[in-house]
């Protein structure tokens, strides 16, 4: 899994790496193996997206009297990847993994009256999208949709404990009713609800499930998720799974994170934007499959931080999405500040799409208010997981005319964020920066530098690609804000805090691929010193690709040509970050479609604390 031989900063890091303890455990190199194992043997396709069944949804009678047809008997049974899964769905609705992706849009079940697809309706006040929002190293929050009738008078509700017979803790919560405004003709309702799990013991395995307040409401499944923990518990050694980019395809990583979090590779998700693309179209069904196909796979027992990306803004030149998108995600995510100060329960969402709403009042509530520097917000905000300090910025830029959205009051906050961090590095030894946006990137070199930045910013330059990024001219050259002012603008904002505070690792998505730097220092390599051992800059990675539309199982990696760059990678995939004290940072490449690690490299420092 690790040898020196892998690392490419030669024989300098195979002498000094031995200095350090192996950090694998057989037990761990095998429960791993299990897990991924158990993922094959299920599975035609190697560990991507799963395929998911609603049983609680139910088939229109109007349209199909007879109901569903079991799956096995239908030509459609070609689209599952599971046969064992598709056996017990039975006639249920579901979203079988390989099925074309407008039909994947809600759930769906072959009519046996006529042999033809028919979607299938939600059921009222059944929870589905629950997702665990990391607020704190012991707090997380259960976030769920219901939808109704009206407006719930009574808060919703979940069960806790840490035995699956015995759920000895009731907890109430908040609702939010949310109804689209982007939909012509009748707009729909939804019940957004959070719960928050505090108090939270490190690494314990808790089991949950959850209600609306209605009466009468129906109970989730039993779910179960192990806690999250501070620098104290198990030597603070800390797992992370993060990526950018994912859509609800066939090769996005959703199977991965399922096996990587049941076998303890990952404790925690950090998704760096652009969810679903886009959450609010298709009258916010693609948002919710999306959940509901990410909730079952992983979120509902493997906390997550939720990174806010151009598919939800429309604070972008050149972005497509519509206002719905942008404000279902401000209130999806809302969770991150949940449990507010008093005097602050006038904090208000824009969302305007359902899955915003839920998303961005899931971060809300959790991470917004208990971060080392709360930011009142869930379009940034920090939160401390074991060894690591962890931070989500909103980069993008503005849109003509206007301010960047990374200056002023997230920039003001920034700085004190991370200045609270650096004083804490006795506790929490690493600083990891995240955004949609890179600021390095061996494709924002070159030619591409003189291209449009609002198309480079927007939607339509991510139609066809599925790896990488487009670039396209300015169509006047005279009166053009491009690629290099853009970067520039970033850098100069970014790269001064970036050193004041020697953050570690700036990481992020939005070009579809993978792409790791030397440290770096105010835009060039430091000191010339190509190498992980004792850094004097910041390392910048893109992991750009978790599954976007279209993505093809297919993985190449290869070094890069860009000075500063390291290795290039392209297709489908995600990394692992594991820290395993204060000076070692380990960080793995992983495919998608094989769940091959084919990239790994480690961060190591003299002494625990600043690296420079």
């Amino acid at each position: 899994i690790f040898s020196d031989s892998r690392l490419d900063n030669g024989a300098k890091i195979s002498r000094e790496l031995k200095a350090y303890q192996n950090p694998f455990t057989m037990s761990r190199i095998i429960s791993y193996a299990m897990a991924i194992t158990a993922v094959l043997l299920v599975s035609g396709i190697d560990a991507n997206q799963l395929d998911t069944v609603m049983n609680t949804y139910r088939v229109d009678t109007t349209h199909c009297a007879s109901g569903c047809m079991p799956w096995k008997n239908t030509t459609s049974a070609q689209y599952w990847v599971s046969p064992s899964a598709m056996e017990a769905a039975g006639a249920s609705c579901a979203m079988p993994a390989a099925a074309p992706r407008a039909q994947n849009y809600f759930p769906w079940c072959i009519c046996a009256l006529n042999n033809e697809p028919v979607s299938c309706q939600y059921s009222m006040s059944t929870p589905e999208q629950l997702n665990l929002v990391l607020a704190a190293s012991d707090i997380v929050v259960a976030s769920f949709v219901t939808f109704e009738d009206a407006p719930p008078q009574i808060a919703p509700v979940a069960e806790l404990g840490t035995r699956e017979n015995a759920l000895t803790t009731t907890l109430a919560g908040v609702s939010h009713w949310y109804t689209t405004s982007h939909v012509s003709g009748t707009p729909r309702n939804y019940a957004m609800h959070f719960v928050r799990f505090t108090g939270l013991v490190p690494r314990q395995r808790y089991y949950y499930r959850v209600k609306s307040g209605i009466t009468g409401a129906a109970w989730s499944d039993v779910y179960s998720f192990r806690a999250p923990y501070d620098h104290t518990s198990d030597g603070g050694v800390t797992r992370i799974a993060i990526y950018g980019d994912m859509g609800n395809d066939l090769h996005n990583n959703q199977g991965n994170l399922a096996a990587d979090c049941a076998s303890g590779a990952i404790d925690a998700i950090l998704h760096m934007g652009d969810h679903a693309y886009n959450m609010g179209d298709d009258n916010d069904n693609r948002g919710d499959a999306y959940m509901n196909a990410f909730s079952k796979a992983a979120l509902a027992s493997c906390p997550w931080m939720p990174v806010i990306g151009n598919h939800e803004s429309t604070q972008c030149p050149g972005d497509e999405v519509d206002e719905s998108t942008h404000e279902r995600y401000l209130n999806q995510t809302w969770g991150a500040a949940y449990g507010q100060p008093a005097g602050s329960s006038s904090l208000t969402s824009t969302a305007t799409s359902a899955l915003g709403h839920l998303l961005s009042r899931g971060s809300l509530l959790g991470a917004g208010v208990h971060g080392a520097k709360p930011s009142g917000t869930s379009q940034w905000y920090s939160v401390n997981l074991g060894l690591i300090h962890l931070v989500g910025l909103d980069l993008a830029p503005g849109s003509p005319g206007q301010a960047p959205v990374f200056s002023g009051q997230q920039m003001e906050w920034l700085e004190q964020d991370l200045a609270a961090a650096d004083a804490n590095r006795e506790n929490v030894p690493w600083i990891i920066v995240t955004s949609h946006y890179p600021i390095y990137n061996a494709d924002l070199t070159g030619d591409n530098l003189k291209a449009s930045a609002a198309y480079y910013l927007g939607d339509e330059a991510e139609t066809y690609a599925t790896s990488g990024h487009e670039f396209k001219a300015c169509h006047n050259a005279s009166d053009c804000y491009t690629v290099e002012a853009m970067l520039k603008d970033s850098r100069s904002n970014l790269d001064p805090l970036l050193y004041k505070y020697a953050v570690d690792v700036y990481d992020a998505g939005h070009v579809h691929s993978y792409d790791t730097t030397w440290p770096m220092c105010n835009g060039v390599v430091c000191e010339d010193e190509r190498s992980y051992i004792h850094p004097k800059g910041t390392v910048h990675i893109t992991e750009g690709n978790g599954g976007v539309p279209g993505l093809k199982g297919v993985n190449t990696i290869k070094n890069c040509t860009t000075p500063y760059a390291r290795k290039c990678g392209t297709g489908g995939a995600y990394g692992r970050f594991t820290a395993y004290n204060g000076t070692v940072l380990a960080y793995e490449h992983v495919e998608n479609p094989t769940s091959m690690v084919t990239d790994t490299w480690q961060i190591v420092k003299r002494t625990p604390g600043r690296g420079w």
